[in-house]
């Protein structure tokens, strides 16, 4: 790996540990605050567009333009069905 692309795995355990305190708050579970999750997400992949498909095009050797598609283009509508079906994937069901 590249040391300009490399992570501090100190830093990960850091991230981890807020991640998980966030979720075992409780903050995570409203559907707004998971909409906003997935929004951020959402920008967050639009903004760094072109950097994840460098990054990925030069692990995997391919074209920027194809890793759009078969990467980028593919989390982006998965975001936008999450947003969409969210509600009714927390609907309670009912136990059988």
């Amino acid at each position: 790996m590249n040391a300009e692309h490399s992570v501090d795995s100190s830093k990960l355990q850091v991230v981890a540990e807020k991640l998980r305190q966030g979720f075992q708050s409780g903050r995570t579970r409203e559907l707004a605050s998971r909409l906003r999750l997935l929004s951020a997400l959402e920008a967050l992949v639009q903004d760094n567009q072109k950097l994840l498909c460098q990054a990925i095009s030069d692990d995997l050797g391919r074209p920027a333009d194809d890793t759009y598609i078969a990467e980028l283009s593919v989390i982006l509508e998965e975001i936008h069905t999450a947003k969409r079906c969210l509600k009714s994937w927390m609907k309670p069901k009912s136990k059988r």
